[in-house]
C-alpha cells in the first residue's frame, strides 16, 4: 500500500512539491493568494508547513493526516466532437479527499464555510492533526499552497 500510495503522491505533486524551496521557488504572499493559480511553491507559508514528497510519504505510511486533492476537474477535450464519450477520470492519493474548486484563496463564502466545516468534520476538530492540500502537477503548485492559506 505505500509504494502505491507514494507512487500516486509522486505522479500527483511531484513538481509542486519538488518545486517548494527550490529553483524558481515563489515569494510567500501577504494574506491569501489571488493571483494566477500556475505557479511555484513558496518556501515559507505563515501558519503551515512547506512538505516534500518524502515527509508526505511519511504521513502516509504513519497515517492520521488529512490528505485534501485540490485539484480542477479535468474538462472535455475541444478537439473530441461532441458525441464521442468522455470519461474523465480523477486520480489522487489513496484516501485522500477531493474538493475541487478549493485552491483559490479567495473563495466566496458560502464555499469557504463548506470547506472549513469539512475540514474540521475530516480531522474531528483536531487543530493539532496534520491537514496535506496537494495538486496534481498540471494544476499548477500554487493551488496547493493557496487553499492551504
Amino acid at each position: 500500500m505505500r509504494s502505491l500510495a507514494l507512487a500516486a503522491f509522486a505522479a500527483a505533486a511531484l513538481v509542486s512539491a519538488a518545486a517548494a524551496g527550490g529553483s524558481g521557488s515563489a515569494p510567500e504572499p501577504k494574506g491569501l493568494w489571488t493571483g494566477p493559480i500556475p505557479g511555484y511553491t513558496p518556501s515559507t507559508l505563515k501558519g503551515a508547513a512547506v512538505i516534500d514528497v518524502a515527509a508526505a510519504g511519511s504521513l502516509v505510511d504513519h497515517g492520521g493526516a488529512v490528505f485534501i486533492d485540490v485539484t480542477e476537474p479535468d474538462h472535455k477535450p475541444a478537439a473530441l466532437p461532441p458525441t464521442a464519450l468522455w470519461r474523465p477520470q480523477h486520480r489522487s492519493i489513496p484516501g485522500a479527499v477531493w474538493f475541487p474548486g478549493a485552491a483559490p484563496g479567495d473563495l466566496p463564502p458560502m464555499q469557504e464555510d463548506v470547506l472549513k466545516k469539512r475540514v474540521e468534520t475530516l480531522t474531528g476538530g483536531d487543530k493539532a492533526k496534520p491537514v496535506v492540500a496537494f495538486c496534481h502537477p498540471t494544476a499548477g503548485g500554487a493551488g496547493t499552497w493557496a487553499s492551504g492559506s
